[in-house]
């Protein structure tokens, strides 16, 4: 449960980090967090795995690639005020139709 917490946490603040850096570092603690998860299920190669491919390049290629572009000093944010919200309502509808038939639709004993 703690890990599972991690792991949503670190997603939620590289989503929700105002940062380009920061969320970079939450996403690294995001891959962390699912390599424990996959030690707790006795997949030690894929724990590796995820720690060196995603950990150890995928991050460090995206801090890389964050520090080596030019920030624009100006730069508005795309979607905000009402969009906003009108975005999440929409977002949540569609994972709403897809997520209630699975569930629905699953044998559960």
């Amino acid at each position: 449960a703690l890990i599972a917490a991690l792991i949503i946490g670190a997603g939620m603040m590289s989503v929700l980090a105002r940062n380009v850096i920061h969320a970079a570092l939450w996403l690294i603690a995001c891959f962390f967090g699912v390599g424990a998860l996959y030690l707790l299920l006795e997949a030690e190669f894929l724990a590796v795995v995820q720690v060196l491919i995603y950990v150890g390049a995928i991050s460090i290629l995206i801090l890389f690639a964050i520090m080596l572009t030019r920030q624009l000093e100006g730069a508005r944010q795309l979607v905000a005020g009402w969009r906003l919200w009108a975005t999440v309502l929409i977002c949540l509808a569609l994972f709403g139709a897809v997520i209630v038939p699975t569930v629905a639709g699953h044998d559960w004993n």
